[in-house]
């Protein structure tokens, strides 16, 4: 009915010779046809009324023209294309100085900016466009996108933040704010290997589908891509089931910084353990995706290969490998960190290494694990009810896992796990949960678990500089100082980062494991190799010990509102 009004509205306005009228009915028909997933139609509209809109001298809705033009091309594959339409729909803007107008010209070319893993140009963009509108959760969300490829997690944080506040003023509803509060959390999660921030992801999901008014399928599409990452991340069968008619339903599209929508298809086929039907469906993105989605491919290329290994059927380890080449070689090059990760921790697999998942997020794997299985810890409870929690993993182990081999790996896994597990039972701590590099440890004295995790570094730091030939001073980071000219050995040092918090066990029950637990992954979470950091709660509880502080460091932490004090311990050799 929609096509058939703007149609005969567009032969009248022409009869008519009423040139202003004509191009308000192409501009309203590109972006319904937009909303509603017609990207040719779109295109198609949208051609026409830049043309009119240029003989008309109307740059306002010329430079709104541009941008849902280069949306459409986005979407279809067609980065040239696009990237012309939010160039110039950036030029109109600046020309006008009109807030908005930049704020979509910029948008635009961050969109095209991360479709093809060029983040510079992309931030560059982003900064530009939140000077002139500083709440725009589109610019937010895709600079907060951009920090978690990088694995920039503070980054991102902060953006993400910045993003819940602009949506806590607007009411719940289908638009941008509500739709990036579900697709954003899900899309993050993803990438860096967290456990994903579930309740801000319904929340946004209830504002989007609970909403009296009815959504467009374009913003739709977004929670529900967001929605269907969640369920393929919690393993959720029955929300995968629900979610895979709509997305098949969306064809084949490229939606801003989402995965391509059949490699979405393909993680909900996973979820529903049809694996051929996985495999098919991820093998159609790649063969959609054109080689500047660099982003994308490398993506979808690590999931094609993890689920071909998975399957092992004829071929697939063969062609497995060849993703997984592919895949690491364009992570690398674009500095995508956490999907390096994932690809190395593939690699190993492949090379029959155990890693239990991903090794780079071994302290969130844990963290994830326990607040799953809620251990009874009444026992490691001190008498008024309070628990500490010690988390702690090796600094780049994914990475070391891929230099080292299988053999001489699990060497330097069994000397670390030694070190740890020797100094817990010197401390009374109590080994929770275990995950190849990855602990968690709990302690009934707070003094105890910090003397525990000072114990861990200092052995660490000795045995580090006993694997040179020479015995080295260390640094307070545990790091042994080299001089310029020592000679590489293939001694592998360790660093292990450790982060500590308290709660209480008894009093809070379940809320425990969904509040204190992760606190303490998070703290861990902020530390370097060789380095202890300490919440606010256990800085106080050991108040008046010999205990030395660093500066107090204010951070946000991903899944906990507010900002949060955390502390450094000053460990050394003595």
């Amino acid at each position: 009915m929609a096509r058939e009004a703007f149609s005969r509205a567009e032969e009248v306005t022409r009869r008519l010779g009423l040139r202003r009228l004509e191009l308000d009915v192409l501009s309203y028909g590109q972006t319904v046809a937009l909303f509603h997933l017609r990207l040719e139609e779109s295109i198609a509209f949208g051609d026409r009324a830049i043309a009119l809109a240029r003989e008309l001298d109307q740059p306002y809705i010329e430079a709104s023209l541009h941008f849902f033009a280069s949306g459409a091309r986005c979407y279809l594959g067609r980065p040239e294309e696009a990237a012309e339409q939010a160039d110039a729909c950036r030029a109109v803007a600046e020309r006008l100085r009109h807030p908005y107008a930049i704020a979509n010209g910029t948008y635009a070319q961050s969109v095209v900016g991360c479709l093809r893993g060029d983040w510079a140009s992309a931030r560059h963009a982003l900064e530009r466009g939140l000077e002139a509108v500083t709440y725009d959760c589109r610019l937010l969300a895709n600079a907060s996108y951009i920090a978690c490829q990088l694995g920039e997690t503070e980054t991102a944080n902060r953006f993400e933040k910045r993003l819940v506040d602009v949506a806590a003023t607007v009411p719940p509803g289908p638009g941008l704010e509500y739709v990036y509060l579900t697709s954003l959390p899900a899309r993050a999660a993803q990438i860096s290997g967290c456990a994903p921030d579930t309740d801000l992801i319904h929340r946004g999901a209830r504002g989007v589908f609970e909403s009296p008014v009815q959504g467009t399928p374009l913003l739709k599409s977004f929670a529900e891509i967001g929605l269907a990452l969640l369920a393929h991340s919690t393993n959720d069968s029955s929300a995968a089931a629900e979610l895979l008619p709509q997305i098949a339903a969306l064809g084949s599209l490229a939606v801003d910084y989402h995965c391509h929508s059949d490699h979405v298809r393909g993680l909900l086929l996973e979820t529903l353990e049809r694996s051929d039907e996985a495999v098919d469906a991820v093998e159609m993105a790649l063969s959609w995706l054109p080689p500047p989605y660099a982003p994308a491919r490398a993506e979808a290329a690590c999931d094609c290969a993890r689920l071909r290994l998975k399957r092992g059927g004829p071929g697939d380890r063969e062609r497995a490998r060849e993703l997984i080449s592919e895949a690491l070689a364009t992570a690398q090059r674009l500095r995508m960190k956490p999907l390096v990760e994932r690809i190395l921790a593939l690699k190993l697999q492949d090379q029959g290494i155990s890693t239990s998942g991903d090794i780079y997020t071994s302290i969130d794997r844990v963290a994830t694990a326990v607040q799953s299985e809620q251990p009874d810890l009444r026992r490691q409870a001190a008498p008024d009810g309070t628990v500490t929690i010690m988390f702690s993993d090796i600094e780049g182990s994914t990475a070391m896992a891929d230099r080292l081999g299988d053999k001489r790996l699990m060497e330097v896994l069994r000397e670390h796990n030694a070190i740890v597990r020797e100094q817990v039972k010197a401390h009374g701590g109590f080994e929770v949960k275990s995950e190849g590099d990855g602990f968690m440890i709990a302690f009934q004295s707070a003094g105890k678990a910090l003397a525990c995790a000072c114990g861990i570094q200092k052995a660490l730091a000795l045995r580090n500089a006993g694997g040179d030939t020479a015995a080295r001073p260390t640094s307070a980071s545990g790091r042994a100082d080299r001089g310029a000219d020592a000679e590489p050995t293939s001694f592998e040092a360790v660093h292990v980062r450790i982060g500590l918090h308290a709660g209480e066990a008894i009093k809070e029950g379940e809320d425990f494991f969904g509040r204190n637990v992760i606190m303490a992954a998070r703290v861990a979470s902020q530390a370097h190799g060789g380095e202890i950091l300490a919440s606010g709660v256990l800085k106080a509880l050991v108040q008046g010990s010999d205990i030395t502080w660093g500066e107090k460091r204010t951070v946000e932490l991903k899944g906990l509102s507010g900002e949060h004090e955390i502390w450094a311990v000053e460990w050394d050799l003595r």
